[in-house]
C-alpha cells in the first residue's frame, strides 16, 4: 500500500472516533440534564414541605415578616393597577428582570447538570436544586396571604382597580356560576314536569307551567323561585330571597330554561320585571304577584353579546311583558326602553284580549317567545264595538 494512502485512511478513522466520541459527549450531556431534571423535580415537594413545616416552627418572626412584605406587595401593586401605563412599565420591568434571572439560573444549572456523569453527583446536585425551590416555593407561599390582604385593604381604602372586577366575573362567570348552575338541578328538591306540557314543534303550555308553578311557590313574606329545564322538563331546586328581591336562578342566563320567581303584594314595581331580572334571563322569565302572572323576554343574550364585544356601555334594554290578571280576566302587554341614568320610559300598555292571550300562552312558541307575545290580538273598547255595530247597519252589513 501507498504510503501517502495508509497516512489518508489512518486520518480518517481518527476524525470518524472523534466526530463519534463527540456525538456521544452531546448524548450524555442531554442524558444527564435530563436525569438531574426529574431527579430535582421529584424531590421538590418533600423539599417544601420541609421548608414550610421548619418555619412555622422554628422561624415563626420570618414567615411573620414574609407576610408582611407579601402585604406590601400587594398593596402597592393594588394602588399601581389603578394606573395602568404605570402598572403596565412596573410588570413589563418585573417580568424582564425575572425572566432574566431565570434564563440565568438555568443555564447554571444546565451546565452542572450536563457535566454530573456518575449518579452520586447527579443526586447530590438534585438535592441541592430541590432545596433552592422548594425554598422559593416556600417564600412565595409564606408571603401570598399577605399579598392578598394588603391588596384588599388597598381596594377597600382606595377602590378596586378596574382588572379586578372583569378577574371576578370571569371567575364567577367561567368556573363558579356553571357549577352551581349545573348542581342545582341535581338531587333532592329537584322535579320533572309532565311530558303533557309539551304541544309539539317547540310550542309548550307556558299557562300550565305558570299554574304549577305558582301552586309550589305561594307567597310566604319571601320572594322564592326556580328554573324550568325546558331539555329535560326537569325543575330546579326551589331558591329563596328576601321580602323584595331574589339574588340568583338556576341557569336563567343559559337558553333552554325558563326562570320563575314571585313577587310581594306590596311590590314597588307591581307584577312586571325589574331591570336586573330583565339582564339575567336569556329568554323567557315568568313572575306571579297574587292573581297576576308577567312573562316576560330578557336582553341576557344580547347583554353578553355587547360585554364580548366590549360595548356594554351602549346596551340598551326593552321592556317585552304581558301580564296576565287571572281574578279581572285581563291581560295588557307593557314595553318601553330603559336609560341608565334616568330610568324606564314606558309605552302606552295595550289592553290585548284574554280569550287570545290563553290562547296563545297554551302553545306559546319557545324558540320566539316574544314574536308569539307581540302577536296577540288587543281587545276592542266599548266605543269601537258600538261603531262597528252602527257601520255594519248602515252598510247592510
Amino acid at each position: 500500500m501507498p504510503k501517502d494512502t495508509a497516512a489518508r485512511q489512518s486520518e480518517d478513522l481518527s476524525n470518524g472516533q472523534n466526530r463519534s466520541s463527540s456525538s456521544g459527549a452531546g448524548d450524555s450531556s442531554f442524558e444527564n440534564v435530563a436525569k438531574v431534571t426529574a431527579l430535582t423535580l421529584s424531590q421538590t415537594p418533600s423539599a417544601f414541605y420541609e421548608e414550610l413545616s421548619r418555619d412555622l416552627k422554628e422561624r415563626p418572626a420570618d414567615v411573620l415578616t414574609r407576610a408582611a412584605g407579601g402585604a406590601a406587595i400587594g398593596a402597592v401593586g393594588t394602588v399601581l393597577l389603578k394606573f395602568p401605563k404605570v402598572a403596565t412599565a412596573v410588570t413589563l420591568v418585573g417580568l424582564g428582570w425575572q425572566g432574566y434571572e431565570a434564563v440565568d439560573s438555568f443555564s447554571s444549572f444546565a451546565h452542572k447538570a450536563s457535566g454530573a456523569s456518575t449518579d452520586a453527583e447527579r443526586s447530590k446536585l438534585a438535592h441541592v436544586s430541590s432545596q433552592n425551590l422548594g425554598r422559593s416555593l416556600t417564600n412565595f407561599t409564606e408571603a401570598a396571604p399577605g399579598m392578598v390582604i394588603g391588596g384588599w385593604g388597598a381596594s377597600k381604602a382606595f377602590g378596586a382597580p378596574p382588572v379586578y372586577g372583569r378577574i371576578g366575573r370571569a371567575v364567577e362567570d367561567k368556573i363558579i356560576m356553571p357549577v352551581k348552575d349545573r348542581v342545582a338541578f341535581i338531587g333532592p328538591g329537584t322535579e320533572r314536569l309532565p311530558a303533557s306540557i309539551l304541544k309539539g314543534e317547540g310550542k309548550i303550555d307556558m299557562l300550565e307551567v305558570s299554574r304549577i308553578l305558582g301552586e309550589k311557590h305561594a307567597w310566604k313574606g319571601i320572594e322564592t323561585g326556580r328554573t324550568l329545564d325546558l331539555n329535560s322538563l326537569k325543575l330546579s331546586r326551589p331558591v329563596a330571597g328576601n321580602e323584595t328581591h331574589i339574588p340568583w336562578l338556576p341557569g336563567s342566563s343559559k337558553s333552554g330554561k325558563v326562570p320563575f320567581h314571585t313577587h310581594s303584594p306590596e311590590s314597588t314595581i307591581g307584577t312586571r320585571p325589574s331591570i336586573d331580572d330583565i339582564l339575567a334571563t336569556n329568554g323567557l322569565g315568568i313572575i306571579k304577584r297574587g292573581d297576576q302572572v308577567a312573562f316576560y323576554v330578557g336582553h341576557g343574550d344580547e347583554l353578553a353579546l355587547m360585554q364580548n364585544a366590549g360595548k356594554a356601555e351602549l346596551f340598551k334594554p326593552g321592556m317585552r311583558t304581558v301580564i296576565v290578571d287571572h281574578a279581572e280576566k285581563t291581560a295588557q302587554r307593557l314595553t318601553g326602553r330603559y336609560d341608565k341614568a334616568q330610568g324606564w320610559f314606558f309605552d302606552q300598555a295595550q289592553v290585548l284580549d284574554y280569550g287570545s292571550t290563553l290562547k296563545a300562552l297554551k302553545s306559546l312558541d319557545i324558540s320566539k317567545p316574544w314574536g308569539s307575545l307581540e302577536a296577540i290580538g288587543g281587545q276592542q273598547s266599548l266605543s269601537q264595538s258600538i261603531q262597528k255595530s252602527v257601520a255594519a247597519r248602515l252598510t247592510g252589513g
